[in-house]
Formats: C-alpha cells, sequence, structure tokens
C-alpha cells in the first residue's frame, strides 16, 4: 500500500477551499491512487524528474494535484550515482 504525504500545509489549505462534494471527490480519488496497483492513465500524468500531475475531474472543475514517487527517486539517485563511478 502506497503512502501520500503531503507537502508543508498547502494540500490542507486547498481543501479548505473546496465544497464538500469536491473534498469527497478528491479524496476518494487519492484512495484509490493508494490502493491500487496500477491507476488509470487519464488520472496520471508524467511532469519531470520524478514529479507527476494526478487530475480529478468534478463536474466541470478539474482539480490537479502534484506528487512524487520516492522509491523512484532513490532507484533514480542511486542509478545516476553508479553510472558516474563507471
Amino acid at each position: 500500500m502506497k503512502k501520500i504525504i503531503a507537502y508543508r500545509n498547502y494540500f490542507n489549505e486547498f481543501l479548505k477551499k473546496l465544497s464538500e462534494q469536491e473534498v469527497f471527490k478528491i479524496l476518494n480519488s487519492l484512495d484509490m491512487l493508494t490502493q491500487e496497483e496500477k491507476v488509470p492513465r487519464h488520472y496520471t500524468k508524467y511532469i519531470r524528474d520524478g514529479l507527476y500531475e494526478f487530475r480529478i475531474t468534478y463536474k466541470n472543475n478539474e482539480f490537479r494535484i502534484f506528487f512524487m514517487i520516492t522509491k523512484a527517486l532513490k532507484l533514480k539517485e542511486e542509478y545516476y550515482a553508479t553510472k558516474g563511478n563507471q
């Protein structure tokens, strides 16, 4: 199971500005992100350097939440560290 860690207080401040239904949709979608092995392609988009965008649509609004997969970042750092030693 994946774990979501919000950076500082930005996410909580963002949620406070939304309606109850929007918050419910976002939290359910994030729960799916933590539970599912593979997330449908229309939810995520790779940006660069380990940064992804998680897209959630509710009515006519599209919410975009940025995230990183820390395990992938550690593997990337290890790869480039060993590559430089060769």
